[in-house]
């Protein structure tokens, strides 16, 4: 189900009722989570593949 005419009308109440919220600003703790999330999923994904590379590596020298 195509939603463009109800998100049409949504923009064209909310631009001729003129209800705009605040722009929130985020914590520097919640940004600093975001960080420390981002890096372990990256150190995660880096762990991942030296796992692979590893078992490879051991596949190549010991092909039993």
């Amino acid at each position: 189900m195509k939603t463009d005419a109800v998100d049409a009308y949504q923009l064209c109440e909310l631009y001729y009722k003129e209800e705009f919220e605040d722009h929130k600003q985020r914590g520097i703790q919640l940004l600093s989570l975001r960080h420390l999330t981002r890096q372990y999923d990256s150190l995660t994904e880096m762990y991942v593949q030296v796992k692979l590379q590893f078992q490879a590596v051991l596949d190549q020298v010991f092909p039993d």
